[in-house]
């Protein structure tokens, strides 16, 4: 009978790791933490708006430039060959696309996809995406730890914590080994809210 009971506990408990949560602070419960965001020097003035408000992350202020030029990323561990689903809500006025994609600059993306504001409603966005290269899992750790204590500047972007700079001494013989999930919205106009992110890996 204890077997069993073991057997069963040890089946729920792998089911549950199946579906782990990849995503941190997707619900932004703890203002910003593990997320990185705020606009490059290309982006030009007046300077968008950052803002937590009941669970969601909203960007008002926004004026079209590129969607590089503006970003929302969170560092997370994808392996390759596994599959995923990537969800979010969101809700937006104004003109212009948003991008989402989960990638590195120099290898190519595990997922990307151009999505237009949905208007003043929450709208729930789903995709399922398999890894196409496994995450540097030295790497990823050492951007959780310089991430977890990230917080709001002026409004503006994410302060990053000390140890961040402790990634730049890491190798960079493997670049396509990091992997990012990254929501581009400086090609909008107005305003746009995120929550409840999660990437889940699937059976």
């Amino acid at each position: 009978m204890n077997k069993l009971i073991i057997t069963g506990l040890l089946a729920l408990g792998f089911a549950t790791w199946s579906f782990a949560e990849l995503i941190e602070n997707g619900d932004f419960a703890d203002g910003v933490a593990y997320w990185k965001m705020g606009p490059s020097g290309h982006y030009g003035n007046p300077d968008p708006k950052f803002q937590v408000v009941e669970g969601a992350l909203e960007v008002t202020k926004l004026h079209s430039a590129h969607s590089s030029y503006l970003t929302i990323s969170q560092a997370v561990n994808i392996r390759k060959g596994k599959r995923y689903k990537l969800s979010y809500e969101v809700k937006g006025v104004g003109k212009g696309e948003y991008g989402v994609s989960i990638f590195h600059p120099s290898k190519g993306r595990h997922h990307t996809m151009k999505k237009k504001l949905p208007g003043p409603s929450w709208t729930l966005v789903e995709a399922e995406f398999e890894g196409s290269y496994d995450t540097d899992e030295k790497w990823f750790k050492k951007v959780r730890s310089g991430t977890r204590k990230n917080e709001l500047h002026k409004g503006v972007r994410t302060t990053r914590d000390e140890k961040l700079g402790d990634i730049k001494k890491l190798k960079r013989a493997d670049p396509a080994s990091r992997s990012t999930l990254l929501f581009g919205v400086g090609s909008l106009d107005s305003s746009i809210a995120i929550r409840n992110v999660s990437i889940v890996e699937l059976k």
